[in-house]
């Protein structure tokens, strides 16, 4: 068996509580802002700790075709979306471009691959 496979890493996808997308979370992260705050998604009365890192202002709608599959999913499988779909689009862009900005075409070929 070969162990001597490599993997290159193209795309980066988040949703966390310091930041819902890339840039925000980098951002978050490089000053120091911590997601650990007083949890408002459940009732915590019953529990010792009240404080806790969650995703907040997170709209799964822009990451699911149907609006009927936003509903049939768990949140966990949303987050998993958004941040696979980030992840995709992140991969797919050409350096110094934001994955917005992408044209969409297929790449252009170069004698030594696609870029």
């Amino acid at each position: 068996m070969n162990n001597d496979r490599r993997v290159v890493i193209t795309g980066l996808g988040v949703v966390t509580p310091v930041g819902n997308d890339i840039e925000t979370f980098w951002s978050n992260l490089k000053n120091g802002v911590s997601g650990i705050r007083a949890i408002d998604a459940f009732d915590t009365a019953g529990y010792d700790c009240k404080i806790g890192g969650q995703v907040r202002d997170f709209d799964p709608k822009p990451f699911f075709k149907n609006p009927k599959d936003v509903r049939r999913t768990d949140r966990f499988t949303q987050l998993a979306v958004a941040s696979t779909l980030e992840a995709v689009a992140l991969a797919r862009s050409r350096p110094g471009q934001q994955p917005s900005q992408q044209p969409s075409q297929q790449p252009e070929q170069r004698p030594d691959g696609p870029i």
